[in-house]
């Protein structure tokens, strides 16, 4: 009698060990769906072979910049005044309830500011830009026409990723 019992629990023991390795075949085969389906870029904006896209949940200057290159992008950087215009209608669409949104400006201990890529900060915008003391990261406030302004690097606010190519961008490690 105790034979026949150990021989069922075994018996069940083995069908359930068959059904959890079929449940978890299906789990890894959807969720590899869903990655061949889905990508960083897939919300992102294409302009000019580059990409940009508005994340919507407000962090700190430093946690935006890991989340970015987490992903292969950094935050976003403007080069050229076509740039910071495309750039002004892409935030004003997401419809951010500020309008504050972080850029990849940062200042050094020399006082220079520069992009993350270490693209020195061209006259653009911020000749114009409102400094506040202390401040040493850049955002652009949609709400006063797209006017660059400084911030202190814990500030929370939504921000831009930019990816220089298609090839950069992968979905976050974080």
């Amino acid at each position: 009698m105790l034979n026949e019992l150990i021989l069922k629990m075994r018996s069940e023991f083995i069908f359930m060990k068959f059904v959890l390795k079929i449940i978890l075949f299906g789990v890894v085969a959807f969720a590899f769906l869903l990655l061949l389906e889905t990508s960083v870029l897939d919300d992102a904006e294409e302009w000019n072979g580059h990409y940009y896209q508005v994340f919507s949940t407000p962090m700190n200057w430093n946690e935006a910049k890991v989340f970015c290159e987490s992903m292969g992008g950094h935050l976003v950087t403007v080069e050229i005044p076509a740039e910071n215009e495309m750039l002004k209608e892409l935030i004003a669409s997401a419809n951010a309830e500020d309008g504050k949104f972080w850029m990849g400006g940062t200042r050094n201990i020399d006082n220079i500011w520069r992009w993350v890529t270490e693209n020195p900060i061209h006259d653009l915008d911020l000749e114009n830009a409102t400094p506040a003391e202390n401040a040493t990261k850049l955002y652009m406030d949609i709400n006063r026409d797209g006017q660059w302004l400084t911030e202190s690097e814990t500030s929370q606010f939504p921000f831009v990723c930019e990816w220089e190519n298609v090839e950069d961008a992968h979905d976050s490690d974080l």
